[in-house]
């Protein structure tokens, strides 16, 4: 803002669960999409099989995302919050898919 540029802000993550549900699958995928990752690499069956690090990491990133995303109504008081009266914020959410994302975009009002 203070520069007088755009900014676009996309998420996935939610506190829905809808959403926590499908991070809970992410290391079953992991553990059945790992095979099939080229070049193969001893080390990657290593941290996803025998020490189950990566399925972990993947999931916990996602709790994480999803524990610490904010709703519309948290994204509307932060925007009200900021300083410059010459920004115009769009905020909403695209269905397309299974996940639906949440976007906000300011734009300064020479460039709306």
């Amino acid at each position: 803002m203070e520069r007088d540029k755009g900014i676009a802000i996309f998420e996935i993550a939610r506190r829905e669960p809808k959403i926590i549900l499908a991070i809970c699958f992410i290391p079953f995928l992991i553990l059945f999409l790992t095979p099939r990752i080229g070049p193969f690499r001893w080390s990657r069956l290593l941290w996803t099989y025998v020490l189950p690090v990566v399925p972990f990491v993947l999931w916990f990133d996602g709790w994480m995302s999803c524990l610490r995303s904010y709703s519309h109504e948290e994204l509307s008081e932060l925007v009200r919050s900021l300083p410059g009266e010459g920004y115009k914020w769009e905020l909403g959410t695209q269905c397309d898919g299974f996940l639906p994302v949440t976007y906000l975009v300011g734009l300064s009002s020479e460039q709306a």
